[in-house]
């Protein structure tokens, strides 16, 4: 479950159901959109924030861990640390373009405010993987 806060007064006021073990979550930088990934299920779940539903559920690597957008919000990225693999998925048709190999175990991701390039963190392999992005 991804439970919806009022920061006021801290109470909840949804919550919404989602894949097994919710791991991390990125807000769309322009969108009423938020992501997070499921790590047991090996998915990502899309939620509109004007309706606290679920539009979207994407099949992505094993054991995903992290998520980020693009900049620009066309893309959002997915650190899947069961795959060894980033998962690229477009925003527009909530679907999986592209899939890239990282070190082993990577665990998170930084994408830099130019959106061209990507930073992985490969705890098993005590490396960083550098991607070079292209819109």
């Amino acid at each position: 479950m991804v439970s919806v806060i009022d920061t006021t007064t801290l109470k909840v006021l949804a919550t919404i159901p989602v894949g097994t073990s919710p791991h991390s979550i990125a807000v769309h930088p322009n969108l009423p959109l938020v992501a997070n990934v499921n790590y047991d299920a090996g998915t990502v779940s899309v939620i509109d924030t004007t309706t606290d539903q679920v539009v979207a559920t994407i099949p992505v690597g094993r054991n995903p861990q992290n998520i980020a957008w693009a900049p620009d919000g066309r893309f959002a990225y997915v650190v899947n640390q069961g795959s060894n693999t980033v998962c690229v998925i477009d925003a527009r048709t909530y679907q999986v373009t592209a899939t890239i190999p990282t070190g082993n175990g990577p665990t998170s991701i930084a994408v830099l405010p130019n959106g061209r390039q990507a930073y992985v963190s490969n705890l098993d392999g005590a490396t960083l993987t550098v991607l070079e992005l292209t819109g």
